[in-house]
């Protein structure tokens, strides 16, 4: 299908989605600034002409009332925003393979490093139905109970396509104390989309439940850059990930589940 015209009718800044006019989307089209190339969460211009791609939804009115949801949009005139994979020069990236050597799925997975950003202090792999498979991690235990918990909720919720599996990749800045998340996602029938990151870095030493709360809206981020919603309500749409009385749970509709726990 090639892309519609729309025009940007409202953005919500606060819960990072907003609505694009269009005749082929009667009643307006939701899009979340995670789509691919809205590039952040303050979203789209009101006012502005976007070319979007878009997918209707099962039943009416479940994604926040509306029945048609953005999968791409970007500014008329404009190339739609693919993030960069990395610097391409030798002198700057380095790799690292992924090994396990037992069962009949056994592969070796080379992922591109981004070797200015900061020092590597985690690896870790999900699989659908098998879980996590931590690599090697110099981070405390809350960054791998964090993991773990996302991890768990990966197993269920996805709408627009089948998550196989994500690398993760974790690198440390000394001089800020952060620690950023990099995640590769493939999707059953698609491959992977690249290591990538899009969204807050946590401190090295947050409290769990904080750490919990940037997993899972990093990871979230880059799942929908793999054209996957998730996780999906119990009642339509997105859930977000937030911290309701200090613990991290995933939001919808005045709905909340612990994360882990889906």
């Amino acid at each position: 299908m090639s892309p519609t015209i729309g025009i940007v009718r409202s953005w919500n800044l606060e819960e990072g989605w907003g609505v694009i006019d269009s005749p082929e989307t009667p009643g307006g089209c939701w899009v979340h600034a995670t789509t691919p190339s809205t590039k952040t969460r303050m979203g789209l211009d009101l006012g502005r002409r976007v070319y979007f791609e878009w997918e209707r939804l099962p039943g009416k009115g479940v994604q926040d009332g509306f029945d048609f949801v953005a999968t791409d949009a970007w500014y008329v005139g404009e190339e739609p925003y693919r993030r960069p994979q990395g610097p391409s020069s030798a002198a700057f990236s380095t790799s690292l393979t992924i090994t396990f050597d037992d069962g009949p799925d056994h592969k070796d997975h080379r992922i591109p490093l981004f070797g200015s950003r900061g020092e590597q202090v985690l690896t870790a792999t999900w699989i659908a139905r098998q879980g996590l498979h931590l690599v090697s991690s110099d981070l405390p235990d809350a960054w791998v109970n964090a993991l773990g918990r996302v991890g768990h909720d990966l197993n269920v919720r996805q709408y627009g396509g089948v998550v196989e599996r994500i690398d993760w990749v974790a690198e440390y800045q000394p001089d800020s104390g952060y620690v950023f998340l990099l995640s590769d996602v493939t999707v059953l029938g698609r491959g992977p989309s690249g290591l990538g990151m899009s969204g807050s870095a946590a401190q090295v030493d947050d409290e769990v439940e904080s750490v919990v709360v940037c997993i899972a809206d990093l990871v979230q981020d880059q799942v929908a850059r793999a054209h996957v919603a998730w996780p999906w309500g119990d009642t339509g749409g997105f859930m977000t990930p937030r911290l309701v009385d200090a613990v991290a749970v995933w939001s919808g509709k005045g709905h909340h589940r612990v994360i882990g726990s889906l």
